[in-house]
């Protein structure tokens, strides 16, 4: 199904706990990548977000990865000082003593995070809506949003290939 603010849906859409269950239970045990934190794309967003934000690292910050996965650009952060939470509903390891925070649900956290990153993690979500609402709950007006998902920029009868639940158009980032 399309929705008319940007982005393609399956439907039905499989519950939260489905989802949980499955990226926990058989998409992850599946994969042998997970043991291999650093991707050549971690290296090209680190590089992305301090050219853009030349002053990211002169202080710390909170920084939420959303859907860690294997951890990937965590780690670069990690080392430049900041506060890393991740959140994978698979799992991540708990490579570091401190400043090094895994997160079992994002609706418990009480304090904001000056970057919210998501790198091939929204098109695996239950429901786009909450997670955005999420977002904004855990951000201030200042806060940076760095996603990075597949997209569909013409074509409005796109098949979602599973474990996909969404994909997006670029219009949906500027709606939301």
């Amino acid at each position: 199904n399309y929705d008319s603010s940007g982005f393609h849906y399956l439907h039905p859409m499989p519950s939260e706990d489905y989802l949980e269950k499955y990226y926990k239970d058989t998409y992850w045990p599946s994969r042998t990548d997970k043991n291999y934190p650093i991707r050549l794309r971690d290296i090209e967003h680190y590089k992305l977000l301090k050219n853009k934000f030349p002053d990211f690292d002169t202080n710390k910050k909170k920084i939420l990865n959303f859907g860690a996965g294997h951890g990937g650009l965590s780690f670069f952060l990690h080392t430049a000082n900041h506060d890393i939470y991740n959140f994978e509903p698979g799992g991540i390891n708990n490579y570091f003593d401190n400043r090094w925070n895994n997160v079992k649900e994002i609706k418990s956290l009480d304090f904001k995070f000056d970057l919210i990153y998501a790198s091939h993690a929204l098109e695996h979500v239950g429901d786009i809506k909450k997670v955005l609402n999420n977002f904004k709950k855990i951000s201030h007006e200042n806060t940076i949003f760095f996603f990075e998902v597949p997209n569909c920029y013409k074509n409005d009868n796109l098949k979602i290939e599973p474990p996909h639940t969404y994909y997006f158009k670029r219009k949906f980032f500027f709606n939301h």
